[in-house]
């Protein structure tokens, strides 16, 4: 093996790095870049160079990522996470504050670019959170900069950078607002300790990581990412990435080139069928519910009288969603199911087993489960626009519309009055 090779394989070792992918002709340019810095005479005094000291590998590493990257590039995607932000993440997620990672963030023009595209979607500042990771100490001390060149705004309209940039002699400098909405993480994704009890994000953007990792490197990747991403989260990755990423755990979203997808199969999915029908998650029919009072209401379905608990979710309800949070499917399905044996029927508990079916895959029990939480409350806003969906995807569209509306009047129904 010649010393490059041996070189090549310490990168593979820290960073996954696949060769091919860069070539050895890049590599070894940015070993000669390392070489000349410390005046050293050949590689094999490099590699001793490398061995005796971590930061030396540190610093190649930083030769050899590829750093290339500009605002709004490959617009799409922020164009997608706009529309899923207005259209659903804030229908649904009332109150609470969208996570979105950015994962390489090189020198911090795509975490930017996320953060004015939820500015633009008419998220306040406390009502999202970027972080955003990358291995490279300097790609991170220009990104906190927040100062760049022309070069970042290729292709891009001078109002923009009117918008959100100050100039700096010939450079520009990013309004604090956006600047101070970012969190600069240094980290590895490849190591099991990157971001190591972090609360699942609700957007992962991982783009152009993929292409230049080697196929072991790549599936610890993708771990690392199904480990960080919310229940109903989204990935979006780069163009080139999609046949990286494995059908067996996302599924395609339908929006022009944004290359976004779901979760496909949680961790308690991947069990042998026959969990899901064990005694720790029984599927509740209609004829299996909790028996209450039930009045005819003339020319409307039966409505359930006030037995039916509409309070706000109970601790160990709170603590179920947290579970199906960070993947616990099974367990989180249990305790609802507990939940509704020991207090009677809840629509929260059903709305939660309704979002636990729906990431199995198992849509017609995820709107029975959604059916249910709806004929409990009939303004839980969150239940109709998931039914609304479901009827979306069976082509009922005029249905969808109808839930859709319902699910409007109930926001407005809830909303204090002036």
């Amino acid at each position: 093996m010649t010393t490059q090779a041996v070189i090549e394989s310490l990168l593979k070792r820290e960073i996954g790095l696949d060769v091919d992918s860069l070539g050895s002709a890049a590599i070894g340019a940015a070993i000669r870049r390392r070489m000349a810095e410390h005046a050293l005479p050949d590689l094999e005094a490099y590699l001793a160079q490398i061995k005796a000291s971590e930061d030396e590998l540190q610093e190649l590493v930083e030769e050899v990522v590829v750093l290339e990257t500009w605002f709004l590039r490959d617009r799409a995607p922020f164009a997608f996470l706009a529309h899923y932000v207005t259209s659903q993440w804030t229908l649904t997620h009332r109150g609470q504050a969208l996570r979105v990672l950015c994962v390489p963030c090189a020198t911090g023009e795509e975490a930017y670019s996320v953060a004015v595209t939820l500015m633009e979607a008419g998220l306040g500042p406390k009502e999202f959170r970027v972080d955003a990771a990358d291995i490279s100490k300097g790609a991170l001390r220009k990104a906190r900069r927040a100062i760049y060149g022309m070069n970042s705004f290729r292709g891009m309209e001078a109002k923009f950078r009117d918008k959100y940039f100050t100039r700096v002699g010939k450079e520009y400098r990013l309004i604090e607002s956006v600047a101070g909405s970012v969190n600069f993480i240094q980290g590895n994704l490849l190591h099991n300790s990157f971001l190591a009890g972090a609360r699942p994000y609700d957007v992962v953007f991982c783009r152009n990581l993929f292409i230049y990792l080697d196929q072991t490197a790549r599936e610890r990747a993708i771990r690392a990412v199904d480990r960080l991403l919310a229940v109903d989260g989204v990935l979006v990755v780069g163009h080139a990435e999609t046949r990286q990423v494995p059908d067996s755990q996302f599924v395609s979203i339908r929006y022009p080139r944004s290359f976004a997808y779901r979760k496909a199969v949680q961790r308690a999915a991947r069990n042998s069928v026959h969990s899901h029908k064990s005694s720790r998650l029984p599927v509740l029919s209609a004829a299996e519910r909790p028996g209450l009072p039930v009045r005819a209401v003339s020319g409307s379905a039966p409505v359930l009288e006030t037995a039916a608990k509409t309070s706000e979710p109970s601790s160990d309800l709170e603590t179920a969603r947290r579970l199906a949070d960070q993947g616990q499917l099974e367990e989180a399905a249990a305790m609802c199911h507990s939940h509704l044996r020991e207090e009677g029927a809840s629509a929260e508990a059903y709305f939660l087993l309704g979002l636990v079916h729906h990431a199995w895959r198992q849509e017609e029990q995820a709107g029975r489960f959604f059916s249910k939480a709806v004929y409990l409350e009939p303004n839980h806003h969150q239940a109709l626009l998931h039914l609304a969906l479901q009827r979306e995807r069976l082509g009922d569209e005029s249905g969808a519309a109808i839930l859709r509306q319902r699910a409007e009047r109930s926001v407005k129904k809830s909303e204090p009055r002036a």
